[in-house]
C-alpha cells in the first residue's frame, strides 16, 4: 500500500458519543488500513454487468467471445488475462476480473502513461 493519508472522525473514549477528527498515515498493518483492503477486496468480488469491449483499446485485433449470454470484444491477451482472472475469481464475472482487464498494461492507455 502506497503511502496514503485518511481524515476521518474518531471517538474521543469508548462509547462515548464525542468524535473528534483525526489525521492518520494509514499503513497496512494499521486497522484502517485492513478495514481499507477488506472493502476492496469486498468491492473487486462483487459480480459485473459490464461488458468488455477492447477494440481500439489494445493493439491486438479483437475478436468477439460470447460468454453468459453477453458480447465482448476481446484480443488475445485480453482474453488470456480474462481466463486468469476468472480462475482467481472462483469462474465469477466480477468488477475484479473486469478491472484486470480493461486496466491491463497492454492497454494503449497504460502503455501512454508508462512513457
Amino acid at each position: 500500500m502506497a503511502k496514503l493519508i485518511v481524515k476521518h472522525y474518531k471517538s474521543v473514549k469508548p462509547g462515548s458519543a464525542s468524535k473528534t477528527l483525526v489525521t492518520e498515515v494509514v499503513t497496512t498493518s494499521s486497522e484502517t488500513g485492513q478495514f481499507l483492503k477488506r472493502m476492496e477486496t469486498v468491492r473487486l468480488s462483487k459480480p459485473c454487468f459490464e461488458v468488455i469491449d477492447m477494440r481500439g483499446k489494445v493493439p491486438g485485433e479483437c475478436q468477439q467471445f460470447r460468454i453468459n449470454d453477453r458480447v465482448h470484444w476481446m484480443d488475445d491477451v485480453s482474453h488470456e488475462i480474462y481466463q486468469r482472472q476468472m480462475e482467481q475469481y472462483d469462474n465469477g464475472f466480477t468488477v475484479g476480473v473486469y478491472e484486470a482487464v480493461v486496466n491491463g498494461r497492454h492497454t494503449y492507455k497504460a502503455m501512454r502513461e508508462a512513457e
